[in-house]
């Protein structure tokens, strides 16, 4: 990594986030704030926080994303713009940004809204255990819509919400450790058949309602856990499946040809 200069930051921050400031009612970033930045190769991260913070913050992130290498180990995985980071000191100074489909949202300690021009994250550094938690199921998302494009909503849906527990310290890295809300909700019962569940499209009602999200999105959890933990031998024949449906190929024959099971059995 290199520090970078920021004169990038003049420019961006006012061009991508002035709407929402305004929809809060208060102004961007005071320009007295001492801002610090770093590149590495696939990020760029940005905030009025300690030096040391961005360079954690980067340095977990390029972890996160070499996690995800194991989805794609037959090529490089590819992203084609980078993603800006801004890094917030608590609620206050986060809250004007945290915008998704042109609206304020609640209840997020950070966002990754998609834009043409760039891809960009804001979160507030000072949350939880790990304050890139809010971030990491958006990413997972950008990264395999740029990897496995017709990737399937469930599967996608299921890779975010599995990989959305990754850890990471300065000598090991931990996915797919349980979700805690996942799993309080699954030990009611399954609700959700499995046929109905793989056929939950971007325009189905189950995707547009929050509560009814939260349901299919703990199935889709449970299902793509089982794939990539909870199933013998399984897991490395993921990125196999991952690549004949983004090829075209229907879920069945993708199914039995990637991971020797039919959906019945699955």
């Amino acid at each position: 990594m290199r520090p970078a200069s920021l004169s990038l930051l003049v420019l961006l921050v006012p061009f991508l986030l002035p709407a929402a400031a305004r929809a809060a009612g208060r102004g961007l970033p005071s320009p007295r704030a001492k801002f610090h930045s770093v590149e590495t190769p696939s990020f760029r991260v940005v905030g009025a926080i300690s030096p040391r913070r961005i360079v954690e913050t980067a340095e977990r992130l390029e972890t996160f994303r070499a996690a995800l290498g194991r989805l794609k180990p037959q090529a490089p995985a590819r992203t084609s713009l980078p993603a800006l980071v801004l890094a917030f000191s608590g609620e206050r100074e986060l809250e004007p940004y945290l915008i998704l489909d042109g609206r304020l949202v609640e209840g997020y300690s950070g966002v990754f809204p998609q834009s043409s021009y760039t891809r960009y994250m804001v979160f507030d550094a000072t949350a939880g255990e790990d304050p890139l938690d809010s971030v990491y199921s958006g990413y997972i998302h950008f990264f395999v819509g740029e990897n496995y494009p017709r990737t399937p909503l469930w599967l996608q849906v299921g890779l975010a919400q599995y990989y959305e527990t990754f850890r990471a310290t300065s000598t090991t890295v931990e996915v797919g450790r349980p979700h805690p809300a996942h799993a309080r909700f699954l030990a009611q019962g399954w609700r959700i058949p499995l046929p109905k569940l793989l056929e939950v499209s971007r325009e189905s009602p189950v995707n547009r309602d929050s509560d009814q999200y939260g349901i299919y999105a703990s199935h889709c959890w449970a299902l793509v856990h089982y794939l990539l933990v909870g199933g013998e031998g399984l897991a490395p024949r993921v990125p196999d499946l991952l690549a004949r449906l983004d090829r075209g190929e229907a879920l069945e024959p993708a199914l039995q040809a990637a991971l020797e099971i039919s959906a019945a059995e699955l």
